[in-house]
């Protein structure tokens, strides 16, 4: 038995792929991005974060 069949549930191998549209006259987007901006009381706070060293 492989090491895949092993680690990942039956029902997650037996999915089959799912349509994915394409993206004519669309914006896309990466998981990570977002199309809205922060609130304005987020704002100071996000920069803050940002010059702060770790």
């Amino acid at each position: 038995m492989s090491i895949l069949r092993q680690t990942v549930r039956n029902s997650v191998l037996a999915a089959s792929a799912y349509p994915v549209a394409e993206p004519e006259n669309m914006v896309k987007l990466d998981a990570m991005e977002n199309p809205y901006e922060l609130p304005n009381p987020c704002v100071p706070l996000w920069h803050n974060a940002w010059r702060t060293p770790a």
